[in-house]
Parts: structure tokens; C-alpha cells; sequence
């Protein structure tokens, strides 16, 4: 969108505002009559419960929605936990601890800390 704007050729001129109020009304337009391909309803058929060009009543399955949202997030999460090593800890193992960025105070520091040995697992 910004790129579209930069690179515009309308924008020249003495009426370029007006210009860029059509080109970021269309804009607008594209992005509220486009169809959500995660729940494949348009957001205004969603709020209104109508097809707002053709003014048609439509029925929204919000279960189907919710169902596909829940569906989807356990998948992602099952993707997740697929790559991740199991670990088995034993009590005088040295582990590292990984810092939040927050915790470090450069940027360049070391994101981990320790060796910490286990005292109880």
C-alpha cells in the first residue's frame, strides 16, 4: 500500500490530495470486501449478517468458525511440540538458563547464563 503511494504517478500536481483520498478509499474498499480465506466470509457479511454489494441475507456457522479457529491452533501447537528435544534432567547435571532480552543489559551480551547444577529434580 505505502509503495503504491511512493511510487504513483497521480500524486503530481496541484490536486494531489484529493488524489490520494480515492486511492486510499479503493484501498480501504479492497481490504473490507476481501474474503478472510482463515474463516472465508468478508468482515462486513460477518458483522452485518448480509452481503453488503448484493444486500442478500447470509447465515454465518460460527461453530464451523470456532471449531476450524481450535482445530488450527492445536495443529500449530502439535507443529511446535513436534520439534522440540525431550530432555531427561538428573539431580548434579550443569544446565545453562536462557536470559529474556529484558534481563540482559546490552544487546551484545550473552543470552544465556550459568552453568547451574541441578540440586533436586
Amino acid at each position: 500500500m505505502a509503495d503504491m503511494l511512493c511510487t504513483s504517478t497521480p500524486l503530481r500536481g496541484h490536486d494531489w490530495f484529493s488524489k490520494v483520498q480515492r486511492m486510499l478509499q479503493a484501498i480501504a474498499w479492497a481490504m473490507r470486501s476481501t474474503v478472510n480465506t482463515a474463516v472465508q466470509y468478508i468482515p462486513g457479511q460477518m458483522v452485518f449478517q448480509r452481503d453488503l454489494i448484493t444486500a442478500s441475507q447470509i447465515r454465518v456457522d460460527w461453530d464451523r468458525i470456532f471449531r476450524d479457529r481450535a482445530r488450527n491452533a492445536a495443529r500449530g501447537i502439535a507443529r511446535e511440540n513436534a520439534a522440540r528435544i525431550e530432555h531427561q534432567y538428573v539431580s548434579g547435571q550443569q544446565v545453562w538458563v536462557k536470559l529474556h532480552p529484558s534481563d540482559r543489559k546490552w544487546k551484545l551480551n550473552a543470552p544465556f547464563e550459568g552453568p547451574f547444577p541441578i540440586i533436586e529434580w
